[in-house]
């Protein structure tokens, strides 16, 4: 059902008809009413989902990522916080807290929750991509370089390699400096 909320939307609820009290379909109903730009409706299935399974970390980083989305920073930053406390090592938390961080200006918890999420999953190139980026705009160009190198070796053809290429360049002659 990848690709069509609106069938996932139908299965889900499907689901619930059947067994209104599964927290996991709560979360998945959300997901797809979100995918679906139904934030409203999302947000209300991931309360349902918490409060049938309080310490679902999974339900409450999506509530702080559908949060995000209606443009609710700080309940936004309180769910991914909770969700941290509840699973540490939950991706979508501190991917989540790296891009309000730096949306707010805070390079540093950005870096440090984009860090996190890139140990966790050293893979996945949105996340290499945005720690170069707030590493370059810190200042912090040695660190910088390398990761922009290790965004192309994960993408070698990425459709915006010539902007790496770019960064990497400059930085190789800033650090010769």
């Amino acid at each position: 059902m990848a690709g069509r909320p609106e069938e996932a939307i139908a299965a889900y609820q499907q689901a619930l008809q059947a067994d209104p009290k599964l927290p996991g379909a709560h979360t998945n109903l959300g997901n797809a009413l979100k995918g679906a730009g139904q934030i409203d409706q999302a947000i209300v299935q991931y309360q349902e989902a918490l409060r049938l399974a309080p310490t679902d970390s999974y339900a409450r980083a999506n509530l702080g990522s559908a949060y995000a989305e209606r443009g609710e920073l700080d309940l936004a930053i309180a769910e991914y916080h909770e969700a941290l406390r509840l699973a540490p090592n939950l991706v979508l938390a501190h991917a989540g807290l790296g891009f309000l961080y730096a949306d707010r200006g805070n390079l540093d918890l950005a870096i440090t929750h984009y860090q996190e999420a890139a140990r966790l999953v050293p893979e996945r190139p949105i996340i290499i991509y945005g720690l170069a980026a707030l590493l370059e705009q810190a200042g912090r160009l040695a660190a910088a370089l390398e990761q922009w190198e290790r965004y192309l070796q994960l993408v070698p053809n990425a459709p915006d390699r010539p902007e790496a290429e770019w960064h990497i360049r400059h930085l190789r002659i800033s650090l010769k400096r």
